[in-house]
């Protein structure tokens, strides 16, 4: 009798939400469970996703006011926001 296949890391399974939303980035899944994730990093780390994110549903408030929030909260100067340089 074999074992239960093991329950997949949380490693693997960020990966592979990386790689699907990569693949299909309109995959509402695979972001979901990128964004809870990211959610809990130190913003410098999330950046990438949610720069990924609001550039496929960039009429989405909802996405944008979850990376402005994770920006905020973690107290940036202003001017130091990447998509506020040179933009004046």
């Amino acid at each position: 009798m074999q074992a239960p296949p093991a329950e997949p890391r949380a490693d693997d399974k960020l990966e592979r939400a990386q790689r699907i939303t990569r693949e299909n980035p309109y995959d509402l899944e695979g972001w979901s469970y990128l964004l809870h994730q990211a959610s809990s990093w130190q913003v410098d780390a999330a950046r990438d996703v949610y720069e990924r994110l609001v550039s496929v549903f960039n009429t989405s408030g909802r996405f944008w006011k979850q990376y402005i929030e994770q920006e905020v909260t973690q107290a940036r100067p202003v001017g130091s926001y990447p998509r506020q340089r040179g933009t004046v």
